[in-house]
């Protein structure tokens, strides 16, 4: 019985390695659908504050699409270094391990330059402003700090639902679409005011990172409980394969 255990499982997973290695992924449209929804949600949450001002705040808007895209910047960068950590994640969670050292570089790689706004943000936002756009556009520097904070924290997200997106976990597209409605309705309530609506968007933004990476902590949770080798069996068997464990004591 021993015997026969060791051979399923060994021509199971030269089947599973097989399907990932020579044949592609296990890429379904679920995937498709989530990574298309994440996207989208992300794209909500980088650019609803501006076009609620646009509504709420027309004479305060350009000031405030200054302050928008310097801080928006950071989300580009998050962008660009998660071209890098997504096939890294995908292939190091095949591979049964994880790829969370490539996540911590790729998100210090963000996050440095996010401080560094951040600090220009909070020490002299006015003459930024003014150097690199124009004095007219400084009357939004109050919402500048807080932008700032609310845009470096959705790089952060962005790394980390790619990440997961790259492990096949779709919830956090779920998360991200409530917050992109959180975000919509949380700009709705500032009226307009440029401060308002950047603290509104910050605090949906702290949120959502949080619970980003509670999601990222579940999931290596439950791949630590199972392990890779039962995972690489689980998903080549299906139901109804017999565990290894139960016939190993036998």
């Amino acid at each position: 019985m021993r015997r026969d255990v060791r051979r399923w499982t060994l021509v199971r997973g030269r089947r599973a390695l097989g399907h990932v290695v020579g044949g592609g992924t296990f890429l379904s449209r679920r995937d498709v659908v989530a990574a298309v929804v994440a996207l989208a949600a992300v794209a909500l949450l980088q650019n609803v504050d501006v076009i609620v001002m646009g509504k709420e705040g027309p004479h305060q808007a350009g000031a405030y699409a200054a302050v928008s895209v310097s801080s928006k910047v950071l989300v580009f960068l998050a962008l660009v270094v998660g071209g890098y950590l997504l096939p890294e994640a995908a292939h190091a969670w095949r591979e049964g391990g994880q790829a969370l050292r490539q996540l911590w570089v790729a998100l210090g790689l963000v996050e440095v330059p996010g401080v560094l706004l951040a600090g220009i943000a909070a020490v002299a936002p006015r003459r930024f402003l003014a150097t690199f756009f124009s004095a007219r556009y400084v009357g939004a520097a109050p919402a500048f700090l807080p932008l700032a904070g609310a845009m470096a924290l959705l790089s952060l997200v962005v790394l980390v639902t790619m990440y997961l997106l790259a492990i096949g976990d779709r919830r956090v597209a779920v998360l991200l679409v409530v917050a992109g409605a959180a975000a919509t309705a949380a700009v709705v309530l500032a009226h307009g005011s440029p401060r308002s609506t950047a603290s509104a968007d910050l605090a949906v933004q702290g949120s959502l990172a949080v619970l980003a990476l509670a999601e990222l902590a579940v999931a290596h949770r439950g791949r630590s409980v199972r392990g890779p080798a039962v995972d690489l069996v689980a998903s080549a068997g299906g139901p109804g394969m017999p565990d290894p464990r139960r016939a190993e004591s036998l």
